[in-house]
């Protein structure tokens, strides 16, 4: 992976911290400072959490459902069974297990780990998206509430 392909990710997460945290932060009395920092780096880690935990599920799922087809492919090919559990969890274990296939069988459950790993990695940015937009729309909607209010 290019660095320049990373750049875009770190890059924007302390932008939309750093407004986040000022909006918080300009909304309260001086007095307040201290509570109201908290809370935002507070509910910035539980979202930042939340948000792997709901998207790395979505890719690893992902992952393990399109790896079935191809593990069982391996196993007919003599892979043992504890090598295909570890194949059909992580891209490492498919890694490993390609090691004690015939070069053919090997390649396959490569490609399809590598497949398998890309398609969860990308429903889990379509996930991410959807999500991120529905909030903004959640959130133009209560502040419209909010202003009439």
């Amino acid at each position: 992976m290019r660095a320049d392909r990373v750049q875009p990710v770190v890059v924007g997460d302390p932008v939309d911290r750093g407004l986040g945290t000022g909006v918080v932060m300009g909304a309260v009395p001086a007095e307040r400072a201290g509570s109201a920092a908290s809370m935002s780096e507070t509910g910035n880690f539980f979202g930042a959490s939340l948000g792997m935990a709901v998207l790395g599920a979505v890719g690893a799922g992902l992952y393990r459902q399109r790896m079935a087809d191809p593990v069982a492919d391996a196993t007919s090919a003599g892979l043992p069974e504890g090598a295909a559990h570890q194949a059909r969890e992580t891209v490492a274990g498919a890694v490993g297990a390609a090691q004690r296939l015939p070069d053919r069988a090997a390649s396959g459950l490569l490609r399809a780990a590598h497949d398998a790993f890309t398609g969860g990695l990308c429903a889990a940015g379509v996930v991410g998206a959807v999500i991120f937009v529905g909030l903004g729309v959640w959130f133009l909607w209560v502040h419209r509430w909010v202003r009439r209010g």
